[in-house]
């Protein structure tokens, strides 16, 4: 057992959880950044009915990217689970699941 493991036993759940939520908190205000800023350079390069355009495309997008991290975060839940209780068949058929809906 590693420093990484004992660090779940002993640490405070909400100090982990804080800890671990700060990359995905990043990566989400680098997504909005790239979002607003490739805005202003449609709507410079192509005008105002590219930015209705990209209104009505961003909601799509952010259902689209929602559903991916609930499907990924739910199948990395089963995998651990199932890798806690040495079912490797079990995280076998997690992983066949998740790319049946990987390609849905």
């Amino acid at each position: 057992m590693g420093i990484n493991d004992k660090m779940f036993e002993k640490e405070n759940v909400s100090k982990l959880l804080f800890k671990f939520s700060i990359p995905s908190i990043i990566a989400m205000l680098v997504n909005e950044l790239y979002n607003m800023v490739d805005t202003v350079f449609v709507g410079r390069a192509i005008g105002g009915n590219a930015i209705g355009a990209l209104v009505v495309v961003f909601p799509i997008q952010r259902i689209v990217a929602a559903i991916s991290m609930m499907l990924a975060i739910g199948s990395s839940t089963f995998v651990a689970r199932r890798n806690g209780a040495k079912d490797y068949k079990g995280i076998s058929n997690v992983i066949k699941n998740g790319k049946h809906w990987y390609l849905l």
